[in-house]
């Protein structure tokens, strides 16, 4: 145990017994097995990247790296103010200030003029009572009106759905009970409780399906029968995805037309259900050359290499990034073949500040291949 004088604002643990920490006034240490050393006086201090034996920071208006080996530290770079320090590759950062803004520094003409437009939303009231939502699924109903769902879990789901007129919305309506997209919520049983709600095209008949994922008990497999009446068809397809499954990402893996399903268990393995059509599903995990060994990972699908097929990526809050590419449909098994990729982008699968939460695609930089953007728990 080491005891410091000063309360402890943020700390960083490269191993179990290792890493370093900042005091409330401002102090850099680093600690080992028991035994913390100063290493500097800090300006501002939020996180500080790593990168192989250094560690960066910012101050008095330079940007530092600091050798964990021999203790020696180096001016980077002037910087017009002083800032947090976001590692993007060798000798690149981004720098955060005090605004919330970022700044690149590094040797690449990056990015594009722009000017910054003020975008004014307007406040839509839904419903009266405090939301205890936990999600919400959207979709474009067959009047081509945006509809919401959102799951609760102490009180019914609500479903809205939306009227909109040229530059205004106009009404908002709950069709819960009428659509019959009920959920577990309806029921209330004590031993089950939704997730969310996702919607896609599952037998290719111009409307939205959906998928109840559930955090306890079995998911729930919803046909839309026309008008936008959804019937509970888990138990007549035998539709069988149990687990704390949090998510669902919708893509044709094998591009075969039709949409399957690729999803996690919080608590347990990575599913990949091969859509059979007329809304039959078979669970080909192990087929696709994913490690069984992978647990409690969330999962993401985007085509990355612009070759026309998805590829899959693996994050946790506790575990680094896992990047596999879609190598090829094997003939037999109609299965994707997923080839663990994950050593060629270290910038991604390497870093020790994983803390993901979340992932999402597009392309940022408009040079027509897709960026990855990731929202994190304790860092930018």
């Amino acid at each position: 145990m080491i005891k410091v004088k000063h309360p402890i604002m943020h700390s960083l643990f490269l191993t179990a017994d290792s890493g370093y920490f900042t005091t409330k006034n401002g102090l850099l240490f680093q600690c080992s097995k028991n035994k913390g050393m100063f290493i500097d006086s800090l300006t501002t201090f939020h996180s500080s990247p790593v990168e192989g034996k250094m560690l960066y920071y910012c101050k008095n208006s330079y940007l530092w790296k600091y050798n964990i080996t021999t203790r020696a530290k180096t001016k980077v770079a002037s910087v017009p103010f002083d800032c947090t320090p976001i590692l993007l590759a060798k000798d690149e950062f981004f720098l955060k200030d005090s605004y919330n803004n970022l700044y690149y520094l590094g040797c690449k003409k990056i990015g594009k003029p722009f000017k910054k437009q003020r975008i004014e939303f307007k406040p839509y009231k839904i419903c009266d009572s405090p939301s205890n939502h936990l999600s919400v699924g959207s979709y474009r109903n067959e009047q081509n009106n945006i509809d919401l769902y959102f799951t609760n879990h102490y009180e019914t789901n609500n479903f809205f759905t939306f009227t909109f007129s040229p530059g205004k919305m106009d009404s908002s309506d709950d069709v819960f009970v009428d659509r019959g997209l009920h959920g577990y919520e309806l029921r209330k049983p004590d031993d089950k409780m939704d997730s969310g709600m996702f919607f896609a095209d599952i037998d290719n008949d111009g409307d939205m399906d959906a998928v109840c994922t559930a955090l306890r008990g079995k998911s729930l497999l919803y046909e839309n029968i026309g008008d936008d009446r959804f019937i509970d068809i888990t138990e007549e397809m035998n539709f069988d995805l149990k687990g704390l499954i949090n998510s669902v990402w919708w893509g044709d893996l094998n591009r075969d037309g039709l949409l399957d399903i690729v999803t996690s268990d919080q608590m347990g393995q990575v599913f990949i259900l091969l859509n059979q059509g007329y809304f039959r599903f078979k669970e080909i995990t192990q087929k696709t050359n994913i490690p069984n060994t992978l647990k409690n990972y969330n999962t993401a699908l985007a085509d990355m290499d612009n070759d026309g097929d998805l590829d899959l990526f693996l994050f946790s809050f506790y575990d680094p990034i896992c990047y596999f590419e879609n190598k090829e449909t094997r003939p037999a098994s109609k299965a994707p073949l997923f080839v663990d990729i994950s050593e060629q982008s270290p910038q991604l699968t390497t870093r020790f500040d994983f803390f993901t939460q979340s992932m999402s695609f597009g392309d940022y930089d408009n040079d027509g291949d897709l960026d990855l953007f990731l929202a994190k728990g304790y860092h930018p």
